[in-house]
């Protein structure tokens, strides 16, 4: 497993920089509409239309998730294509063909899931701050700090682990996708879980390391990766 896994690492790196930096760049649209929009309410004290605020510029947030996840699902899908011994089954030119419904939906399910958690960790700074008599300039200090250190710095532990979690499932349908394709049917007998071993491989994934399972087990689709946040394996 060592070569695939190799270059998974060096393929989801790159993959990973890429997703970071069209998100952050759309979370900080989605900040800034929502501190401009939010600076007068606070002023105002009016609890009731703070927890009415909606965010703003979420379309792009979604655009760019589904982006991500189609890059990661295209990389996938090539490194299943070199891996395939013969010439049976070509890759067509766009992965759009590929890029299936379910994809799709996820793009929509990380991007509603980020953007409520934004919301409601958003409103409870806003309503801390205000009981505690905090100024105006102060409360949104407070939410741009919330907002930069948890989703818009490359680093930040949010959108890291979004991106990470989600390349990896994009990266394991993608050669899923290749290697279930009815024109190769019963080409591919089995799937190996691989997992990237170092001091971060968790204990699920060092027990299901290398393991064996047949391709039409159902049980595939409980165990393809990712198996937890920051997951980092492979099916082969």
């Amino acid at each position: 497993p060592f070569p695939y896994t190799t270059l998974f690492r060096s393929v989801t790196e790159n993959l990973d920089e890429a997703g970071s930096e069209s998100l952050s760049a759309s979370i900080k649209l989605i900040m800034e509409s929502f501190l401009n929009d939010v600076k007068p309410i606070i002023k105002s004290r009016d609890i009731e239309r703070l927890r009415k605020i909606k965010l703003k510029n979420v379309s792009k947030l979604n655009m760019e998730i589904r982006r991500m996840l189609e890059a990661g699902f295209k990389e996938g899908a090539i490194s299943a294509k070199d891996e395939l011994s013969t010439k049976i089954f070509a890759l067509p030119d766009s992965s759009a063909e590929l890029f299936d419904e379910a994809m799709t939906a996820r793009a929509f399910y990380i991007s509603g899931s980020v953007t409520d958690t934004m919301k409601r960790d958003a409103f409870q700074i806003m309503i801390t701050r205000l009981d505690k008599g905090f100024s105006v300039p102060e409360t949104i200090f407070a939410l741009r700090e919330y907002f930069e250190s948890n989703y818009i710095d490359f680093k930040a532990g949010r959108l890291e682990t979004i991106v990470r979690t989600n390349n990896t499932k994009a990266y394991n349908f993608g050669r899923r996708k290749i290697f279930e394709d009815p024109a190769i049917e019963g080409f591919v007998q089995a799937y190996q879980f691989s997992a990237i071993l170092d001091d971060r491989t968790t204990e699920v994934c060092n027990k299901f390391d290398e393991r064996i399972y047949k391709a039409n087990d159902p049980y595939i689709d409980k165990i393809t990766p990712p198996l937890h946040y920051n997951c980092r394996s492979l099916l082969i």
